[in-house]
């Protein structure tokens, strides 16, 4: 059986170590196309780190389901530039796993919330995925849960990463962003009071703030202030590459040609989108037919 999901990138807003952060997601796409096989061997194609191939055989374990597999990543981004590469390729791969696996040995629904609100949903062997316990064992081997949270879930979400708990989350405004890759290297350590303060920031909900805040002490300030007073909404700087949020898209076009010869840059938004199967459902549950089902109580809404 075959499964294609999609995922996406995340930003950071402020990272407290060694366990509080916060991220949300952005509108760049990672996808995963995922299928089973008759033999115990993992293959991966297009992005090839063990940490991978580990979380892949623990999400098998997870389901009783002991052969192998054939993942192959897309992305239309590098992983590598600062906005949770291997958390976003995890999220997709995981879901990639887990839905392979329902179309084999259960479905893929979707729940009917109200008229306006609906999320896709996978079964295995009559019991509802709740995908919180994918992401936990994607983070058991070191990566971020606020961002395997981000996106997995779409919105932003404030985490105590130790505790795999969390603190806040919520849909973000559909702002317009430019990722401007500047490559600044963080130091955490010379500034960690003054991260205290961002991070309780964040915890009031003040992410702007705390983004501007976050990114004057991690990044070029001077280059973050003229980035604001040029009509940014706030920055946000995640391991060294920079996250410009703006409302209106005029002022994009505007930094795009005065930084295009500086940095790379790259044009996206917001999103509050989860990691999706791109498959058809095999039906529409209401939520008490939801609640009747095998996991049910247990799933963790956004």
């Amino acid at each position: 059986m075959e499964s294609k999901t999609v995922s996406h990138y995340t930003g950071s807003i402020v990272y407290l170590p060694p366990d509080k952060a916060g991220s949300f997601a952005l509108d760049l796409e990672v996808k995963a196309r995922v299928r089973l096989l008759e033999n115990k061997k993992i293959f991966i194609n297009g992005y090839n780190n063990a940490k991978i191939k580990k979380i892949s055989r623990d999400i098998l374990n997870l389901f009783g389901y002991k052969n192998g597999l054939e993942i192959e990543i897309i992305s239309e981004i590098s992983y590598e530039i600062g906005l949770g590469g291997l958390e976003s390729i995890s999220s997709a791969v995981a879901m990639g796993i887990a839905s392979a696996l329902a179309i084999d040995r259960g479905s893929i629904n979707v729940l009917k919330i109200d008229r306006y609100l609906k999320e896709q949903f996978l079964e295995i062997d009559g019991k509802i995925v709740n995908k919180l316990d994918l992401i936990k064992i994607c983070a058991s081997h070191g990566l971020r849960f606020d961002k395997l949270c981000a996106s997995m879930y779409g919105g932003f979400f404030l985490c105590n990463n130790r505790k795999q708990k969390i603190l806040r989350r919520g849909e973000m405004e559909n702002l317009h962003a430019l990722v401007i890759t500047t490559e600044i290297s963080e130091n955490l350590k010379p500034v960690k009071n003054e991260l205290r303060i961002v991070w309780n920031e964040t915890l009031k909900g003040n992410l702007y703030t705390a983004m501007r805040l976050n990114s004057h002490l991690l990044s070029n300030k001077e280059l973050v202030d003229s980035l604001i007073t040029s009509g940014a909404l706030t920055v946000a700087c995640s391991d060294g590459t920079l996250i410009t949020l703006y409302r209106d898209k005029k002022f994009i076009e505007k930094m795009e040609k005065s930084l295009a010869s500086k940095y790379k840059l790259i044009r996206t938004k917001i999103t509050n989108n989860a990691t999706e199967v791109l498959r058809k459902p095999r039906k529409i549950v209401r939520t008490k037919e939801f609640l009747e089902m095998d996991g049910g109580k247990k799933y963790y809404f956004l």
